[in-house]
Protein backbone atom coordinates (compact mmCIF):
# COMPACT_ATOMS: atom_id res chain seq x y z
CA UNK A 1 0.00 0.00 0.00
CA UNK A 2 1.39 3.41 -0.99
CA UNK A 3 0.78 6.18 1.53
CA UNK A 4 1.92 9.77 1.16
CA UNK A 5 1.66 12.85 3.34
CA UNK A 6 0.55 16.42 2.70
CA UNK A 7 1.91 19.00 5.13
CA UNK A 8 -0.43 21.99 5.40
CA UNK A 9 1.75 25.06 5.85
CA UNK A 10 -0.41 28.03 4.94
CA UNK A 11 -1.32 29.50 8.31
CA UNK A 12 -0.61 33.21 8.50
CA UNK A 13 0.37 33.11 12.18
CA UNK A 14 -1.51 36.34 12.95
CA UNK A 15 -1.90 35.58 16.66
CA UNK A 16 1.64 34.27 16.81
CA UNK A 17 3.05 37.29 15.04
CA UNK A 18 4.62 35.64 12.01
CA UNK A 19 5.68 32.40 10.37
CA UNK A 20 5.59 29.66 13.02
CA UNK A 21 7.28 27.13 10.77
CA UNK A 22 10.72 28.65 11.16
CA UNK A 23 10.56 28.99 14.95
CA UNK A 24 13.02 26.68 16.66
CA UNK A 25 11.69 23.95 18.92
CA UNK A 26 14.25 21.61 20.42
CA UNK A 27 17.00 23.31 18.44
CA UNK A 28 15.46 22.99 14.97
CA UNK A 29 12.74 24.76 12.95
CA UNK A 30 9.23 23.40 13.44
CA UNK A 31 8.91 22.48 9.76
CA UNK A 32 12.05 20.31 9.93
CA UNK A 33 10.72 18.49 13.01
CA UNK A 34 7.52 17.69 11.15
CA UNK A 35 9.38 16.51 8.04
CA UNK A 36 11.72 14.37 10.12
CA UNK A 37 8.71 12.71 11.72
CA UNK A 38 7.41 11.92 8.23
CA UNK A 39 10.71 10.59 6.91
CA UNK A 40 9.29 7.08 6.57
CA UNK A 41 6.85 8.15 3.88
CA UNK A 42 7.71 7.66 0.23
CA UNK A 43 6.49 11.13 -0.73
CA UNK A 44 5.79 14.22 1.36
CA UNK A 45 4.43 17.42 -0.17
CA UNK A 46 4.42 20.74 1.68
CA UNK A 47 1.63 23.11 0.58
CA UNK A 48 1.36 26.63 1.84
CA UNK A 49 1.79 30.35 1.76
CA UNK A 50 5.48 30.45 2.70
CA UNK A 51 7.06 28.45 -0.13
CA UNK A 52 9.82 30.98 -0.83
CA UNK A 53 10.65 31.39 2.88
CA UNK A 54 10.90 27.63 3.38
CA UNK A 55 13.25 26.93 0.50
CA UNK A 56 17.02 26.81 1.09
CA UNK A 57 18.48 26.89 3.57
CA UNK A 58 15.49 25.26 5.34
CA UNK A 59 14.17 22.87 2.69
CA UNK A 60 16.07 21.59 -0.28
CA UNK A 61 14.81 18.19 -1.49
CA UNK A 62 11.14 18.42 -0.56
CA UNK A 63 8.26 19.21 -2.91
CA UNK A 64 6.98 22.62 -1.80
CA UNK A 65 3.92 24.12 -3.47
CA UNK A 66 2.81 27.72 -3.12
CA UNK A 67 -0.95 28.00 -2.70
CA UNK A 68 -2.10 31.39 -4.02
CA UNK A 69 -5.58 30.70 -2.61
CA UNK A 70 -4.51 29.82 0.95
CA UNK A 71 -6.81 32.52 2.41
CA UNK A 72 -9.80 30.58 1.02
CA UNK A 73 -9.22 27.78 3.51
CA UNK A 74 -7.39 24.57 4.21
CA UNK A 75 -9.26 22.65 1.53
CA UNK A 76 -7.49 24.64 -1.20
CA UNK A 77 -4.13 23.39 0.06
CA UNK A 78 -5.42 19.83 0.37
CA UNK A 79 -6.70 19.88 -3.22
CA UNK A 80 -3.35 21.17 -4.50
CA UNK A 81 -1.42 18.54 -2.56
CA UNK A 82 -3.63 15.66 -3.67
CA UNK A 83 -2.58 16.26 -7.28
CA UNK A 84 0.77 14.67 -6.38
CA UNK A 85 -0.82 11.46 -5.06
CA UNK A 86 -3.11 10.27 -7.87
CA UNK A 87 -1.55 6.79 -7.82
CA UNK A 88 -1.42 6.43 -4.02
CA UNK A 89 -3.74 4.38 -1.85
CA UNK A 90 -3.95 6.89 1.00
CA UNK A 91 -2.71 10.31 2.05
CA UNK A 92 -2.09 11.53 5.58
CA UNK A 93 -2.93 15.21 6.13
CA UNK A 94 -0.52 16.84 8.61
CA UNK A 95 -0.58 20.30 10.15
CA UNK A 96 2.86 21.90 9.82
CA UNK A 97 2.64 23.87 13.04
CA UNK A 98 2.03 20.84 15.25
CA UNK A 99 5.40 19.10 15.49
CA UNK A 100 5.44 15.62 17.01
CA UNK A 101 6.71 15.48 20.53
CA UNK A 102 7.23 11.81 21.27
CA UNK A 103 10.07 9.56 22.33
CA UNK A 104 10.18 7.60 19.07
CA UNK A 105 10.62 10.71 16.94
CA UNK A 106 8.69 9.72 13.84
CA UNK A 107 5.63 8.41 12.07
CA UNK A 108 6.06 5.52 9.67
CA UNK A 109 3.60 4.93 6.86
CA UNK A 110 3.22 1.31 7.94
CA UNK A 111 1.97 2.51 11.33
CA UNK A 112 -0.73 4.70 9.80
CA UNK A 113 -2.65 1.98 8.04
CA UNK A 114 -3.49 -0.17 11.07
CA UNK A 115 -4.45 2.88 13.16
CA UNK A 116 -6.59 4.27 10.37
CA UNK A 117 -8.29 0.93 9.87
CA UNK A 118 -8.85 0.53 13.60
CA UNK A 119 -10.41 3.99 13.82
CA UNK A 120 -12.60 3.35 10.81
CA UNK A 121 -13.77 0.00 12.20
CA UNK A 122 -14.43 1.50 15.63
CA UNK A 123 -16.34 4.37 14.06
CA UNK A 124 -18.42 1.98 11.92
CA UNK A 125 -19.34 -0.10 14.97
CA UNK A 126 -20.30 3.03 16.93
CA UNK A 127 -22.55 4.19 14.09
CA UNK A 128 -24.31 0.82 14.10
CA UNK A 129 -25.18 1.31 17.77
CA UNK A 130 -22.42 -0.95 19.07
CA UNK A 131 -19.83 0.19 21.57
CA UNK A 132 -17.21 -1.45 23.73
CA UNK A 133 -19.62 -1.10 26.66
CA UNK A 134 -22.25 -3.13 24.75
CA UNK A 135 -19.81 -5.96 24.01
Amino acid sequence: MRIGAIVLAAGEGRRFGGNKLLVRVGGEPVILRVLRALSGFERVVVVGAYASELMPPHLSNEVVIYNPHYKDGMSTSIRLGLRFFQDYDAVLIVLADMPPNNQRGGIKDSECVPRWMQCRCANAQWRQGESSADS
